[in-house]
């Protein structure tokens, strides 16, 4: 995105054909990073005609972006805030950095309905093999298993992560590492950007206390900080996984068909 806007500055004072692709670019790439966190966000809008401000937008557009780079580089990334203090979430970020490029792009001219739509018809031509495909975790097939699997697709949860497929074949260890950096992710951002849970699906509900026991105890011990801790609710089959970033109560969930799952959910009230 940091780059992109960069682009764009450079693109200003250039013909209109740049700016409207680089400002397509930055609402396409917002939009993605929107979508991994389970953000709502508006379609870009129509020129309305209106008077707009000056070249300012784009150092607006500046300092949410770093905002934004802000969040991503402690959810996803490796520097940790010194506090939280006043912190700024996505849900906040993302949708002002909307507005702002909306405002730019009201003062240039640009279509930006146009701009993103002609973009998006020649994406996959053009960057087609460009990109090695990154797990997200608001898309994981897991979701889908769970939300067809429970009451009302989900049971009331809406906002959920999933991790990667399971593989049945491999022991619990190999399983946690895989599964462990959207954990850890999970763990710092679920509070502030308001989701509702990371799901794990596993094949059935034979065992599946054991291998919750199992996988938050790897999760606990494969954690780099050394400050991730495993404990077991008394008197129940949960678990707390005291992260850094924020305590997680672990549950097992069995779908109507029998299904198996491990769900992970910010711990509040534990």
């Amino acid at each position: 995105m940091l780059e992109e806007i960069g682009e764009l500055a450079e693109a200003m004072s250039a013909d209109e054909t740049a700016i409207c692709s680089e400002m397509a670019d930055l609402w396409i790439i917002s939009t993605c990073l929107a979508s991994q966190y389970c953000i709502e966000v508006e379609d870009p809008a129509p020129l309305t005609g209106r008077v707009a401000g000056a070249a300012e937008r784009l150092d607006e557009l500046v300092v949410v972006a770093g905002g934004v780079a802000r969040a991503v580089n402690y959810y996803d990334g490796p520097k940790t805030p010194r506090n939280l203090d006043g912190w700024q979430p996505l849900r906040i970020l993302l949708p002002a950095f909307h507005r702002v490029l909306a405002g730019l792009a009201e003062c240039r001219g640009v279509d930006l309905v146009r701009a993103v739509g002609v973009k998006l018809e020649g994406m996959v031509a053009v960057d087609s093999g460009r990109f090695a495909a990154q797990y997200d975790p608001s898309i994981a097939s897991s979701l889908d298993a769970f939300a067809g699997s429970l009451p009302s697709g989900g049971g009331g949860l809406k906002r959920l992560w999933g991790a990667p497929d399971w593989d049945p074949d491999s022991l619990t260890r190999h399983n946690a590492e895989v599964a462990a950096p959207h954990v850890y992710s999970f763990a710092r951002c679920a509070r502030h950007e308001g989701l509702d849970g990371f799901v794990v699906a596993i094949a059935g509900d034979g065992g599946a206390d054991q291998r919750l026991a199992e996988l938050v105890e790897w999760l606990a011990t494969l954690d780099t900080s050394r400050r991730c801790v495993a404990h077991r609710r008394p008197g129940s089959a949960a678990w707390r996984l005291s992260h850094p970033g924020g305590d997680l109560c672990a549950s097992v969930v069995v779908g109507a068909g029998g299904e198996g799952f491990l769900l992970f959910q910010p711990a509040d009230g534990f």
